[in-house]
């Protein structure tokens, strides 16, 4: 039977629409003290962490990294207001986790492994050796920014449009980062996490798919230490410089292997240096740092029509998830954002934050608010109803009862209604047709109850 339910959902929306396992910080924190250690004796990795910290920790450890000993826990209270203590100790217990901080008795200090690293990357020793131009010349960037581009979009293209992916350690990964599955008859589905996933930005996706990756180095014999090392290399190297190659650890080459394949680097095999390019370099970037000039595709109407200014299949793909495709003419396609489009993508997995979300980083530059203002790209009348939408599947909730019917009299309809009442199980009760719903779980106390009143 059905019930109201007793949840709401805001009308700001279930959640941010990001996308859970893409946060770099909390894999960390789940990762042996012994590892970090390890992973803080280079420069870049030590830059990486820090540069990923929230700001109050990045606050902490600059006060302390000109300092040589370490400070009272009590001084720290006066580097905040009184109302952000509590934030304080979030931010030194993040840095205890990462092994960036450390807490003797009642004493704070940066970690000595961290220190050091830390000093060297502002002193200038975070990147990596580039190659003699005599030896390498830069590549130009239009064509590293197509190379980039198209492997990226590429492994996109075989989970929305069910392309099979050639190269086995990809579909693999895809798999075991639960974005797609395949059932018993070899056909290959997206998951409800892999429709979240694609509705993300890239630099979400990136992060998302190289955690899944670290995860599975164990399993491939890749040392975890040195890909992460690498991956942290290659986020802060220059974009379009030549690396070389022979200084990398047989690790650092398998993950140099995969992540030429995801376009975050190019390297060809047997050659000796290997170019970053601009995916790689999203992930030392914030969310809002994120530019790309066909980034912003999207124009989205009062009217509930959208129009996205692009060519690529794979952006079109990507609206169909929520929307119904209208036309399609060169350079441009229309949609209408409908009822049963948003149904069908909340029952996908994908949830009505994730479609706001998807429309707003992506709204064309004439939606944009301008700068210093708050106001969302979007109508309000698109982002309410989408939720509105979202709330129609959740009035409800079903759960097990138990009806009671074809009582010999009206007494007998009472006694059962004010017993079930007592319980606190009584759902329904029509006194005209004599029926009585309860609760599957109290259904044995009502019959011990019947039985005892009407042995017979």
């Amino acid at each position: 039977f059905f019930s109201p339910s007793s949840q709401t959902v805001s009308m700001q929306g279930g959640g941010t629409g990001k996308l859970e396992g893409a946060n770099i910080l909390q894999y960390l924190c789940q990762q042996p003290p012994a590892l970090l250690l390890h992973l803080f004796s280079t420069a870049t990795s030590a830059l990486a962490v820090f540069t990923f910290l929230p700001p109050l920790s990045k606050h902490i450890v600059m006060r302390l990294l000109p300092l040589n000993r370490s400070v009272p826990l009590s001084m720290t209270k006066g580097w905040v207001h009184d109302d952000s203590q509590s934030s304080l100790e979030d931010a030194i217990r993040l840095g205890k986790q990462l092994q960036v901080l450390q807490v003797r008795g009642e004493e704070l200090s940066v970690q000595p492994d961290f220190l050091s690293s830390l000093r060297g990357a502002i002193c200038g020793s975070a990147h990596g050796q580039p190659q003699d131009e005599a030896f390498a010349a830069d590549i130009d960037p239009m064509e590293l920014n197509n190379i980039a581009d198209s492997a990226w979009e590429g492994l996109l293209n075989g989970m929305v449009q069910h392309e099979h992916l050639k190269d086995r350690e990809l579909r693999d990964n895809l798999y075991d980062a639960h974005l797609k599955f395949r059932d018993g008859d070899g056909t290959e589905h997206i998951t409800p996490l892999g429709f979240q996933f694609l509705l993300q930005e890239r630099r979400t996706q990136v992060w998302f798919y190289l955690i899944s990756y670290m995860g599975r180095c164990a399993d491939m014999n890749i040392n975890t230490v040195d890909a992460l090392r690498f991956v942290f290399r290659i986020a802060f190297a220059s974009v379009g410089k030549p690396y070389a190659v022979p200084h990398l650890s047989e690790s650092e080459r398998l993950v140099l292997r995969h992540v030429s394949k995801l376009g975050l680097t190019y390297h060809v095999k047997g050659e000796d240096v290997y170019y970053v390019t601009k995916t790689a370099a999203l992930l030392a970037k914030d969310e809002a740092e994120e530019e790309d000039s066909e980034r912003h595709f999207l124009v989205v109407e009062t009217n509930f029509r959208v129009y996205a200014y692009t060519s690529s299949e794979l952006k079109v793909s990507l609206l169909a998830l929520f929307t119904e495709l209208v036309y399609r003419l060169p350079g441009v396609a229309a949609a209408n954002i409908t009822r049963q489009a948003v149904h069908a993508a909340l029952v996908r997995g994908i949830t009505a934050a994730q479609i706001v979300h998807f429309l707003q980083v992506h709204a064309h530059p004439h939606m944009q608010p301008v700068k210093g203002t708050q106001f969302s790209p979007l109508p309000p009348t698109i982002t309410d109803q989408i939720f509105y939408w979202e709330q129609e599947r959740s009035r409800i909730q079903v759960s097990p009862g138990i009806l009671y019917r074809n009582f010999a009299e009206a007494r007998q309809f009472e006694e059962m209604k004010r017993f079930a009442e007592s319980l606190g199980a009584l759902v329904h009760a029509n006194s005209d047709r004599l029926i009585v719903t309860v609760r599957a779980e109290a259904h044995e106390q009502i019959k011990s109850f019947w039985k005892a009143k009407y042995p017979q």
